[in-house]
């Protein structure tokens, strides 16, 4: 279940919403360059690199119109491009740091109204999470919407093209922008709506859980949980993860030292910056 604002409804289970809202699409972000992991979304566990675990995850959604694999111009990443096309699924090629810049190009390039962002280091997102973005897209007028009650490695955004326009323009492509959901949620610049869909179930309650994907001993976790969960043919959803961890919890202490490690990480992360001060009406 899914606590809204308005109230307590079901994830999506089957059937699609009528079309209020067009072109929605999943844009799975992903390049080669990571200096902590090498090529980590080449890396193959059971019988499949990491990208193409996550692409038959977002695969499950039902109310995804578009996926496009967002990667980078560089020589490297043309890749992953290879994967996506192997795996039948569009590819966008663009800004190498400035993920609002790639995000708006490939939303443009393929006639994007909304758009569910899938960063490749969450490799145990929920397809059902996806359908409810778009859900909650189509029935509220909301900007920008947060996943919230996941653990790392499952979180989820959603976006519309038309606030990408609004602040990809004051942003130098060669600019980082790790951590780009900051310039939407915590600049005095803009006056987006902001909403957060929050889930409300305790199997998801379990402290120091991380299960992104950003270092060896975060990949060395990942294994495990496909050791024990992995059929081939099939996707194992994020509850049977956590329901994993609840009954081996001495799994989390492979990457439990990561939980500092990355609060540390982040902390590194630029300041918000513009090329002009421009409040948005």
């Amino acid at each position: 279940m899914i606590a809204y604002n308005h109230g307590t409804i079901p994830l999506i289970e089957g059937g699609v919403l009528p079309n209020i809202m067009t072109s929605c699409a999943a844009l799975i972000v992903a390049r080669l360059g990571s200096s902590r992991l090498p090529a980590k979304h080449l890396i193959k566990i059971q019988d499949k690199t990491m990208i193409e675990h996550l692409i038959n995850r977002v695969r499950k959604a039902k109310l995804i119109e578009k996926i496009v694999l967002c990667t980078s111009t560089r020589p490297e990443d043309q890749a992953l491009v290879e994967v996506a096309e192997r795996a039948g699924i569009l590819h966008f090629q663009g800004s190498e740091h400035n993920l609002l810049h790639r995000f708006l190009g490939a939303a443009l390039h393929f006639g994007v109204k909304f758009s569910v962002i899938v960063e490749a280091d969450e490799v145990f997102c929920d397809w059902k999470l996806m359908d409810a973005i778009i859900e909650r897209g189509r029935r509220s007028v909301a900007d920008y919407i947060a996943v919230r009650g996941v653990p790392i490695g499952s979180y989820l955004h959603g976006i519309r093209t038309s606030v990408l326009e609004q602040v990809s323009p004051l942003l130098d492509d060669s600019w980082a922008t790790d951590g780009w959901e900051r310039y939407i949620t915590s600049t005095e610049f803009f006056s987006f709506k902001i909403e957060e869909l929050e889930v409300n179930d305790e199997i998801f309650a379990l402290p120091s859980v991380r299960l992104t994907l950003d270092w060896p001993d975060d990949l060395a976790l990942i294994r495990e949980i496909f050791a024990r969960l992995y059929v081939p043919g099939e996707v194992f959803t994020l509850r049977e993860v956590m329901a994993l961890l609840h009954r081996e919890p001495q799994l989390l202490e492979f990457n439990r030292h990561l939980i500092k490690a990355y609060d540390i990480h982040m902390a590194t992360w630029p300041g918000l910056r513009f090329k002009q001060k421009k409040k948005s009406s």
